[in-house]
């Protein structure tokens, strides 16, 4: 859903999106310098707030940014105005939040101070909590270029999605590819392109690529894993997750905050089942709905 003159947050005031509200020095459009971070609003809440906000944090603190008040003390402030601005979009169904923290401007390519600025943009949905898809996606590989061990690579970062774009351009216009899995260093699945992380049913045991393989280390993925584990599954994050084990999936599916779940009907020459794509999405659905 697109909304006419979109308002967004900067440094605490709403401004109009189609405005020029960033100047051409900031450091995220010249550089690359900023941490991103995705959440879901659900009929004006900010889902799992707090977690994303410690995520965030994380991130912040590998980059050596410092982190301002506005993440911990004023937190409840900040989250209320996230809130101000999604009734602003007038928005009161579903919706995916994001948050970017950059670092101040400086002169040149060093910057002056660890300090930083943030942005929040928002991407409105058409229904409260997250739909699943009818059609299964039709997945491909790609293995021109490797998910490398970065301090950065389980975020969300420039240089992730750098690869991201590369690896989706590059499939043939004539081939049906909805997403993308990339793979890492060691030739393994990392996540999806498009829908984030990877969850592969085999033998009542669903297996999820470990964070030291270059999964996204997310709020969505561990409320998968949560859910999984109180349906009665035992979820295996550590076991890395190699072609011949996606070769002979029984069920193949993804999820991310921005896409919910999404299950996977065809990869190469197999076709996979939907039944626990489609119970896991009902759970993270009822989940995030009820979430405080």
């Amino acid at each position: 859903m697109i909304i006419t003159n979109q308002q967004i947050l900067l440094n605490g005031r709403c401004h109009s999106q189609n405005g020029a509200v960033i100047n051409l020095n900031n450091r995220a459009f010249l550089y690359g310098d900023c941490i991103s971070e995705r959440l879901h609003a659900c009929a004006g809440r900010l889902c799992f707030f707090d977690e994303h906000i410690e995520n965030l944090i994380a991130a912040m603190k590998i980059a050596g940014m410092d982190i301002p008040e506005k993440l911990t003390v004023e937190r409840e402030a900040f989250g209320e105005e996230i809130s101000k601005m999604l009734v602003k979009n007038k928005v009161f169904k579903g919706a995916t939040v994001k948050i970017i923290v950059f670092r101040s401007e400086s002169d040149g390519f060093l910057p002056r101070n660890n300090g930083v600025e943030y942005a929040v943009t928002i991407d409105v949905l058409p229904q409260t909590g997250f739909d699943f898809n009818r059609d299964g996606l039709w997945i491909s590989v790609y293995d021109e270029f490797k998910k490398y061990p970065s301090p950065f690579w389980n975020y969300d970062t420039h240089e992730n999605s750098l690869l991201k774009i590369r690896a989706m351009k590059s499939m043939p216009i004539n081939e049906k590819v909805d997403d993308v899995i990339l793979l890492n260093h060691n030739g393994n699945w990392a996540e999806s392109v498009v829908s984030g992380s990877v969850f592969i049913l085999k033998d009542k045991v669903v297996y999820t690529p470990p964070l030291s393989e270059g999964a996204r280390d997310d709020v969505f993925r561990r409320k998968v894993i949560q859910v999984l584990t109180e349906s009665g599954y035992k979820v295996e994050c550590e076991t890395p997750v190699t072609e011949e084990l996606a070769s002979k999936a029984e069920e193949i599916f993804l999820g991310s905050v921005s896409t919910g779940i999404r299950w996977v009907g065809a990869y190469k020459r197999r076709r996979f089942y939907r039944t626990l794509g489609q119970q896991t999405a009902n759970a993270v659905n009822h989940l995030y709905q009820n979430a405080e």
